[in-house]
């Protein structure tokens, strides 16, 4: 029998049951993205495709239920994505322009 683990998106409380944070999948790597303390490369852009499969996903149902709630969320969602982007590609620039991108 499995004792109580906890990590930061799910907690595993038995073998057959596994507890998952609902907002942990957008919030999780949108603070990660701004994070100093990991260095950044060429791997970090791996952070915007979940965020923008989610963020598809999101409007896809939120314009099949037509709901003004969850248009906002999704909204709110795709917002995030926008600035995640926005900051890998600035880094990324950012690493290429100072020589640092392709060093091994």
């Amino acid at each position: 029998m499995l004792s109580h683990r906890r990590n930061d998106c799910f907690s595993i409380l038995h073998p057959d049951r596994i507890q998952i944070d609902p907002s942990c999948s957008t919030t999780s790597l949108f603070f990660k993205v701004f994070n100093k303390s990991v260095p950044f490369g060429a791997t970090w852009w791996g952070v915007s495709f979940p965020m923008a499969a989610l963020s598809n996903a999101a409007l896809k149902y939120a314009m099949f239920v037509d709901s003004w709630l969850l248009s906002t969320i999704a909204a709110v969602i795709l917002a995030l994505l926008s600035i995640v982007l926005i900051v890998l590609f600035i880094r990324t620039l950012n690493m290429l322009f100072t020589g640092k991108w392709l060093r091994g």
